[in-house]
């Protein structure tokens, strides 16, 4: 009987050691976990700010294109048509530009939701794993208080 119970309990100190090795790597995820949601948090507030800049662009260009429309006119047809390409050009590009802000701004967003995910597994993990390391210790307990009985 000693013998089985001291070899019960060099599994369960071995099992132990394990979870505090488990422990170290949920520490090292946790740390990890955090620098992910604040390089997603950052990601979002530049792709916010180029979704909005791109915006501003085009107003801008419109404003000029507004503008400019009598000194436009003014010109020989040949350069009005050049000045109005240019500025369709220009106004294209952060159209260009817009598309893709929009595409990273919901990457960034769905990112964003997934962390939260992940962050909720985490903290699921991080329970039953306490919940296994208390019974771990308990059992240890167990084993020890019987042996020093017998």
């Amino acid at each position: 009987m000693m013998d089985t119970l001291y070899e019960r309990l060099i599994l369960l100190s071995t099992a132990q050691e394990c979870m505090m090795d488990v422990a170290d790597r949920m520490d090292q995820w946790d740390k990890s976990q955090l620098i992910v949601e604040k390089s997603t948090f950052e990601t979002m507030n530049v792709s916010d700010k180029i979704l909005n800049l791109s915006i501003e662009g085009n107003r801008l260009i419109e404003k000029i294109q507004e503008r400019y429309l009598l000194t436009l006119a003014s010109l020989n047809p040949d350069e009005e048509q050049k000045v109005n390409a240019f500025l369709e050009e220009v106004k294209g590009l952060f159209y260009k530009i817009f598309e893709n802000a929009s595409k990273a701004n919901d990457v960034s967003h769905n990112l964003e939701t997934q962390v939260a995910v992940q962050r909720e597994i985490e903290e699921g993990i991080k329970q039953s794993f306490c919940y296994i390391c208390e019974n771990v210790d308990l059992a240890v307990a167990c084993a020890e208080l019987v042996m020093a009985e017998e």
